[in-house]
């Protein structure tokens, strides 16, 4: 999965390659973030503060696959995290 990958997220002291294109098409937050003249535009790697990595994992997961294992321990942060997306 990591071929092609041309940016890191970063969430707590957790490293995801990805792709921009699948960030950007699933997220209108990445989106805008990489397609405006913003900082995270041209850099190797952003991080995203306040995002858990196992929360981001999931999110990855779901934009992937576009299946998701929401449980009653994710669900609050999975909620938190897609109004962060938007």
């Amino acid at each position: 999965m990591e071929k092609y990958t041309d940016v890191t997220v970063v969430c707590e002291k957790t490293s995801f390659r990805c792709h921009r294109v699948a960030l950007a098409s699933a997220c209108p937050y990445f989106d805008t973030m990489f397609s405006i003249e913003m900082m995270e535009k041209n850099v190797e790697s952003v991080t995203l503060p306040g995002m858990s990595s196992v929360t981001f994992e999931e999110v990855l997961r779901f934009i992937y696959t576009g299946t998701a294992a929401i449980n009653t321990d994710n669900i609050y942060s999975l909620i938190v995290a897609c109004d962060f997306s938007v």
